[in-house]
């Protein structure tokens, strides 16, 4: 089922499965430099790989993130025609989802939101975070609009032990999971 989202409301949703190329690098908390990564732009062009849709992030892991510790993060992005890339994964699964609008020195507070919903709504979050760069640097200059999708991967409390949902994703067809 497909369904409109609205900034700063978390849903549940199937993050469809992608082969991509990636890169593994250290996060500087400098937003910027990560999505205009140099490093990831020379990797691409050294495998004749273009650039063809946003700039995705998969942080190590969230809470570090938000708690400004060092964390390591892979930048992927969707690839044009073959691809002689080593580094490739086969990504899919399902996540709490939801919508940052503005600067990214706010980011945390769409994380918690999201982290709150979880707790309030039977779901249990795991270590990993996906954060897909819809508007960013490379599209407008002012920081106040730019939309980030976050995605923290999850997976549904039940009772006495709680059921496993694969992780490892990025951000395609707007889905909701429903039981």
């Amino acid at each position: 089922m497909c369904a409109k989202i609205k900034a700063g409301e978390v849903s549940v949703k199937f993050i469809q499965p992608l082969t991509a190329c990636y890169l593994e690098q250290d996060f500087s908390y400098d937003y910027q430099q990560t999505i205009i990564n140099i490093p990831w732009t020379n990797y691409l062009k050294s495998i004749d790989a273009e650039i063809t849709g946003a700039v995705i992030v998969e942080y190590a892991s969230a809470k570090d993130k938000m708690a400004k510790k060092p964390v390591k993060y892979r930048i992927f992005t969707k690839i044009s025609g073959p691809c002689r890339c080593s580094r490739d994964e086969h990504l899919g699964r399902y996540g709490a989802c939801c919508y940052h609008i503005g600067n990214h020195e706010d980011i945390n507070r769409t994380y918690e939101r999201i982290y709150e919903w979880a707790e309030l709504n039977g779901y249990e979050c795991g270590e990993k975070s996906v954060e897909r760069y819809v508007t960013d640097y490379w599209t407008i200059r002012n920081p106040n609009v730019f939309v980030t999708e976050i995605s923290v991967n999850v997976k549904k409390k039940t009772r006495g032990e709680a059921k496993t949902i694969p992780y490892r994703g990025m951000f395609l067809p707007r889905q909701i999971y429903n039981k």
